[in-house]
């Protein structure tokens, strides 16, 4: 049965309006057409609000078309961006995701568009599969003609895609969540920007807190993955820097399931070299078993855990220890974030809502600046793009009538969006990013534990 219109109640909508000043109607992004229209047994996504398409049951290898919300659709006079999101295999990351781009092109829109022309979204589901990312990339730019791409998330994909297509096709990429230090070595073309840290930013943020924290020995849980091996590498190189060492080192394996194979031996190993911390970079449906674990098996305080981002573990889904020492590597919150994080919150009913979300937001915004200026000044994409993010006069994201305005009086801008101040470095990396370890007993209004540390 198709599924009715999701309609928030009036108080939802003013309480949105003044968070976002953007009009009471925009909130019908929600709304999304699909075209052309898949068939999911006799179901269709035909008019299926953000909320409902998160509860979308579709066959695996089901292939899902480009699709848009009708309030930025794309049409014969839209400037459009393409945004890559794991739509089968992520619902729930992917609409929020989507959430963020439709907030952003929605108010661009609501302040006359770029040059009196509307901005459109155009979602691409990759499903994190190499062959659908290329081909949804070829008909974003050949059906569509996107200025950009957001997206994709995985590192893999940005460095897949970079060479195979963007570069040819001369097309900017904002990857929103791709950290990978190898991102940083492509022959781009100057076209790859992310706003994102890198592994290299994110590692030493991780050493900063070790040394803070008088840590000297480390054990590391890691995937073998990009993301992985970069940060335990970095761990391993740096940390004799600050007298500190990795004391013993597993490289995961993902097929194994952890919830049955037993880590008794390596966590008794890693107790017996004097481990006062252990580093898991691990996906989520692995490290809640392998905390378990080194509960069952650790004898006394367990020691403090140090993730290299933050996990999806919330107030209701987190299943242990509330009071022991997990830490987590994130983007440091600016003091205007919350309203954006906290409406899309909102607008899909969930308890959390992700800090990619921020980075998308922010791409949006930075890719319609870039175009408006790229048109005022007669430059290239990204002598426009580095222009607008120089260490100049402030611009912010919210109000695009006062960019527009900036950009008109000024060839050189500084850009302070959602996620904090964007500077990108030779190699298209954001020097400003801003990173904090939060502690996740804070959720709970507790104090970790921190027994040998001191």
């Amino acid at each position: 049965m198709l599924l009715q219109h999701f309609l928030p109640s009036k108080s939802f909508f003013f309480r949105l309006r003044s968070q976002f000043k953007i009009f009471v109607e925009v909130f019908f992004i929600c709304v999304f057409l699909i075209n052309p229209l898949p068939t999911l047994g006799n179901n269709s996504l035909l008019n299926l609000s953000l909320k409902e398409l998160m509860h979308v049951e579709i066959a695996k290898n089901q292939a899902v078309p480009l699709f848009w919300s009708n309030k930025t659709a794309p049409s014969k006079d839209s400037i459009n961006i393409g945004l890559m999101v794991p739509f089968t295999s992520e619902r729930l990351k992917a609409m929020e995701l989507v959430a963020a781009a439709e907030f952003a092109a929605s108010e661009i829109n609501q302040a006359g568009g770029i040059n009196g022309r509307p901005l459109a979204i155009v979602v691409a589901d990759d499903d994190f599969i190499l062959e659908n990312q290329q081909q949804k990339l070829n008909e974003l730019i050949n059906d569509y003609e996107i200025i950009a791409l957001v997206g994709p998330l995985a590192s893999w994909s940005v460095i897949d895609l970079a060479k195979s297509i963007a570069v040819k096709k001369l097309l900017p990429l904002f990857p929103p969540a791709a950290n990978a230090n190898a991102i940083s070595s492509l022959e781009d073309n100057d076209l790859v920007f992310r706003l994102a840290a890198t592994n290299e930013q994110i590692s030493s943020k991780i050493i900063k807190f070790i040394e803070e924290n008088h840590i000297v020995k480390v054990a590391s849980f890691y995937q073998q993955n990009i993301f992985g091996i970069e940060i335990h590498d970095a761990l391993k190189r740096r940390l004799p820097e600050i007298n500190a060492q990795i004391t013993r080192s597993y490289a995961i394996k993902l097929p194994v399931n952890y919830k049955t194979y037993s880590l008794k031996d390596e966590i008794r190993s890693i107790q017996e070299s004097g481990s006062q911390a252990v580093f898991l970079s691990l996906p989520n449906e692995q490290l809640k078993h392998i905390i378990e674990q080194f509960s069952q098996f650790w004898e006394g305080e367990l020691p403090v855990f140090i993730l290299p981002e933050h996990a999806d573990w919330t107030k209701d889904k987190i299943g242990i220890d509330k009071s022991l020492c997990l830490t987590a590597v994130i983007p440091q919150i600016q003091t205007n974030t919350n309203n954006l994080l906290q409406g899309i919150k909102e607008l899909l009913s969930i308890s959390h809502s992700t800090y990619t979300s921020l980075f998308i937001y922010d791409s949006v915004y930075l890719i319609a600046a870039t175009h408006k200026h790229q048109k005022k000044y007669s430059t290239t994409f990204s002598q426009a793009v580095r222009a607008i993010t120089q260490i100049s006069k402030p611009i912010v994201t919210n109000d695009f009538n006062l960019i527009k305005k900036s950009i008109e009086q000024h060839s050189l801008l500084s850009f302070h969006g959602q996620s904090g101040k964007v500077f990108f470095d030779k190699f298209g990396n954001n020097e400003k990013v801003s990173l904090t370890v939060r502690e996740f007993s804070h959720l709970f209004d507790k104090d970790c534990k921190k027994p040998l540390l001191y």
